[in-house]
């Protein structure tokens, strides 16, 4: 396809760096709320993941 945008596959922080490399013009707004977003899923998953992890530590006899 003629003047299609190639779209490459990457880790979201990967993404990020590049931005604030790149492109000096891109301001910390557009990137904190890139930030945010890109934390919401591990956060949703560690709220209900939450007893299993704390199980995990528990049960490994650390003490601290």
């Amino acid at each position: 396809m003629k003047g299609a945008v190639k779209v490459k596959k990457r880790a979201v922080t990967v993404t990020l760096t590049a931005m604030m490399i790149s492109c000096l013009c891109v301001g910390c707004g557009p990137i904190m709320a890139s930030l945010t977003v890109s934390a919401i899923p591990m956060l949703i998953m560690f709220i209900f993941l939450q007893k299993y992890y704390v199980e995990g530590i528990a049960s490994t006899g650390i003490k601290g």
